[in-house]
């Protein structure tokens, strides 16, 4: 079971997972509540990969389905990353999605500073 915390600074919610890896076992719940605060208006969220060790190809699958269906609507931005971690997210061009920051405050910082387009009339992909 994947576990994490979840916090809201200003209009952004902060997502740290406390689980050492995301993969076909644990994906699931955090795809929950990620698309859960999405599809209730959140629109810009930092995930925190510090403690995470492994990733496999559902987890990179979780944030591309979140581009694919939010991109142009949300934001979101990742930090604290291992650098293995950062190596199979530049791998799979996660980076050119969305922003990696060293720090939780630079991507709050970074989040604070971008405009997102307002969900009017969402369709599901």
């Amino acid at each position: 079971m994947n576990k994490f915390s979840i916090k809201k600074i200003g209009d952004i919610i902060v997502m740290k997972l406390h689980d050492v890896k995301i993969d076909y076992t644990t994906v699931s719940e955090t795809r929950e509540y990620l698309f859960g605060f999405a599809q209730r208006q959140y629109r810009k969220f930092v995930i925190d990969l510090g403690q995470v060790e492994r990733i496999d190809s559902s987890g990179i699958g979780l944030f591309i389905s979140f581009w694919k269906q939010y991109g142009g609507t949300a934001k979101l931005a990742f930090c604290g990353l291992q650098p293995h971690i950062t190596h199979v997210l530049s791998t799979a061009c996660i980076p050119k999605i969305y922003p990696v920051f060293k720090t939780e405050q630079d991507a709050v910082n970074y989040l604070h500073q971008e405009p997102v387009t307002e969900l009017a009339h969402h369709k599901n992909n």
